[in-house]
């Protein structure tokens, strides 16, 4: 029952309408960076997805598989002009290599899926739309301290252990789009409460669950969503229009 992928950049299984009574199982890995190569980490999770995707139809579930790539991000530009090249051309050539790596493990996905692909931008864009059309996204300002490495913000009291662990730590400020989640902060906690067995380990159990929407630094429990790293990658470029009014 498992489908074999293919070389192409979307690589998608025909899905058709599931029969009655027959469960759907929806399963996705990270999209892993393409900075660099995959490593045993990588084949770690991504294997235990399999495991669970082909336990899955062995079962009878209609089951779709999802793996990928995320090639934005700082650390991949800084690989990138390390080695000479475009961001583009670095992904493009890393990418292969994840493709190679699943192909050996024989793993079983339905689609594997890349953010540089003209579908992805297309869904992101008509998603970011119509929550900036409904309120949801407004301009702020970020300030804080941010691991290049890992991508993300860290609190103050982290930094320290961040660099002795030789991890790249800078501080900084910017303008960015927010999603605003507190305003689906009651509606999401009682969401969560009423269905506990949803999302393992026990969602309401996790520290930034606990906390949302309460009086955090931000990035430690924010809440809010920065969706950008700078607000011209959506505002100067004409990403998002204005809200319509009236």
């Amino acid at each position: 029952m498992t489908s074999q992928p293919s070389n192409c950049d979307l690589s998608v299984r025909k899905v058709t309408p599931s029969l009655a009574g027959v469960a759907t199982y929806y399963l996705t890995t990270p999209i892993y960076y393409v900075n660099d190569a995959p490593h045993v980490g990588h084949a770690y999770t991504t294997l235990i997805a399999d495991a669970i995707a082909r336990w899955r139809r062995l079962r009878g579930e209609d089951v779709f598989f999802l793996t990928g790539t995320d090639e934005h991000g700082l650390k991949i530009q800084q690989a990138a002009e390390a080695n000479g090249v475009t961001p583009r051309e670095w992904a493009d050539r890393t990418v292969e290599r994840y493709r190679d790596a699943w192909r050996l493990l024989d793993i079983s996905y339905d689609q594997f899926i890349r953010t540089t692909e003209p579908g992805h931008y297309a869904a992101v864009t008509k998603l970011l739309q119509a929550c900036y059309d409904a309120g949801d996204i407004e301009l702020d300002t970020y300030r804080g301290w941010y691991s290049v490495s890992d991508e993300a913000y860290i609190g103050a009291d982290e930094v320290e252990d961040y660099r002795s662990r030789g991890r790249k730590v800078i501080e900084l400020e910017e303008e960015n789009y927010f999603f605003r989640l507190s305003r689906f902060q009651d509606r999401l906690l009682q969401w969560y409460e009423d269905h506990p067995d949803v999302i393992h380990p026990r969602l309401l159990d996790q520290p930034h669950v606990a906390g949302m929407g309460r009086a955090h630094p931000l990035g430690r429990a924010p809440r809010h969503l920065r969706l950008v790293r700078r607000a011209d990658q959506l505002h100067h470029r004409g990403r998002l229009r204005a809200a319509r009014r009236g």
